[in-house]
């Protein structure tokens, strides 16, 4: 619904909860033919619904790596399934680094942070 209010001159949708008809969307997206979409997923059904949409970037947080490269071998599968080329492009991977002299001193100095972050932060945006 999103893509066709982004590329239509006027658009309709009759879905299961919502029914728009010829609206207008003003102002229209600066970049074209739309923004970029980023789709989160964790677990492996999103993770495929995201690499059966062309155009969709699959946004990979927070999990331990061997979860990650998991998931993104199923992204790959399922894009191939369906037809889709997986460049750099349609993956966006964070993660959180802290850069110290050792690792020892590196863990000391941003624990708090990270702690706080999970702990305080994280849980805000998750009860939003």
């Amino acid at each position: 619904m999103i893509i066709n209010a982004w590329t239509s001159d006027l658009f309709t949708h009759h879905g299961k909860f919502y029914h728009y008809q010829d609206v207008d969307m003003w102002p229209r997206p600066y970049q074209k033919p739309h923004p970029p979409i980023w789709v989160g997923a964790i677990s492996p059904e999103p993770t495929r619904n995201v690499a059966r949409r062309p155009g969709v970037t699959l946004c990979v947080t927070f999990q331990p790596t061997a979860w990650i490269n998991n998931q993104l071998n199923v992204f790959r599968e399922a894009a191939a399934e369906a037809g889709r080329k997986v460049t750099d492009d349609d993956i966006v991977y964070g993660r959180h680094i802290f850069v110290a002299e050792t690792q020892k001193e590196a863990e000391k100095l941003c624990q708090p942070n990270i702690e706080y972050y999970f702990q305080n932060l994280l849980g805000e945006i998750n009860n939003a």
